[in-house]
């Protein structure tokens, strides 16, 4: 049997509507979306882990190898591209925002050169230049209004649940979890 190519082409893959069908569906339970970033701190050479319950939401920090600041320009770029650590990232945020948070920024990068990514809606992005003097990396999510005490614990219990899956300690609040 021989086989005739009848065309040949390319096709387009709409972007917005790709990362809403992930969004959707890229973690069965979005309160998970801090596995990957765990899993993103192993893929970076962390060598722990480090999660606080904030005011208004929560915040985890690593060190390790940063991310770069070209990665977190685009950070959905990786779905239709080079990847590297990227898909952890972007599974976190995308976990992330479907829990409709004020916003979640990133901040990573060497001392001097660090960038702040702020997505504050999902449709808008911004990435600045960072202040803070540290090595480590930090992604934080921060809840609409005062009272989502009962999500930041559900996200926390789950990442500590979860915590048996990774090599790396993993502290919550000060405490080795």
């Amino acid at each position: 049997m021989t086989e005739t190519i009848v065309s040949s082409g390319a096709f387009r893959v709409d972007r917005e509507r790709a990362i809403e069908v992930l969004r959707r569906h890229q973690l069965p339970d979005p309160r998970d979306f801090l596995l990957p970033w765990i899993g993103l701190a192993a893929a970076s050479g962390a060598t722990n882990v480090e999660l606080y319950a904030r005011l208004r939401g929560l915040e985890l920090r690593f060190d390790g190898r940063p991310i770069p600041a070209e990665k977190l320009r685009d950070p959905f770029e990786c779905l239709f591209g080079e990847q590297d650590r990227a898909p952890q990232l972007v599974a976190g945020l995308l976990g992330a925002l479907r829990l409709s948070p004020k916003r979640v920024q990133v901040r990573s990068g060497e001392p001097g050169l660090r960038v702040r990514l702020v997505i504050d809606r999902w449709e808008r992005q911004s990435l600045a230049p960072d202040s803070e003097d540290t090595a480590s990396t930090s992604l934080e999510v921060e809840w609409r209004g005062l009272f989502q005490w009962g999500l930041t614990r559900d996200c926390l219990l789950r990442a500590k649940a979860a915590r048996a899956r990774s090599t790396l300690p993993v502290y919550i609040n000060g405490r080795l979890s």
